[in-house]
């Protein structure tokens, strides 16, 4: 589950050893989480597409936020079997009319 980018600050920077040649891969194997951290490893992911093609790879699950980071590379692959969800929102919106009715002073 996403929960925190900052561990992947860790891997993922410059001072990590990553080679400069070739794709970057990012195995994503979540079922989502949380919708800061997502975007942020979003963000990133789209800035190092900017300077070299990055390739998505989905594990058994990818899901909400994990499908939401995966969208920012360049390509994704993903197995057969892999269970792949779209980016859900929840939003809870007041119903004021209906309860204007209820709290009525008969105004």
């Amino acid at each position: 589950m996403i929960k925190d980018a900052g561990r992947l600050w860790s891997l993922w920077s410059p001072s990590a050893g990553i080679p400069t040649s070739g794709p970057s891969w990012v195995r994503i194997e979540s079922p989502g989480g949380g919708v800061g951290a997502s975007q942020e490893i979003y963000r990133e992911v789209r800035r190092t597409d900017q300077e070299k093609p990055v390739v998505a790879s989905l594990g058994g699950v990818a899901a909400s936020g994990g499908y939401y980071v995966a969208s920012g590379a360049r390509y994704i692959i993903a197995n057969p079997g892999t269970l792949t969800g779209s980016i859900g929102v929840v939003a809870h919106l007041p119903t004021w009319p209906r309860s204007l009715r209820r709290w009525d002073t008969g105004r």
